[in-house]
């Protein structure tokens, strides 16, 4: 594992197959490139938040509501889950390609 590079910010629970699989990967990709996943945010330190897209949709409960609105509000880039692999692949090509 390398040093710790920073937090991603995951908010929902995925549903369907597809997105537990992309929500998997994330997970397995962050541990790998040291990275930390959680589910909150307290320090403003995070890259970006994986969202579910019943989260994205609005079909979610008001603590996951809250969480998209805080994120939004504090500038951090939310994506959704199905986007999530591509857009870790593009942006840090390097580590993608090391893993």
């Amino acid at each position: 594992m390398t040093a710790q590079q920073g937090q991603l910010v995951l908010v929902g629970n995925p549903s369907d197959a597809a997105a537990v699989r992309h929500w998997a990967a994330v997970r397995r990709w962050a541990a790998q490139h040291g990275w930390e996943t959680t589910r909150t945010v307290s320090d403003g330190t995070a890259w970006c938040a994986i969202v579910t897209e019943e989260v994205l949709a609005g079909l979610c409960s008001p603590a996951d509501t809250a969480a998209l609105d805080a994120l939004r509000t504090a500038g951090i880039r939310c994506v959704g889950v199905h986007d999530a692999p591509a857009l870790l692949a593009a942006a840090f090509p390097s580590l993608s390609r090391s893993a």
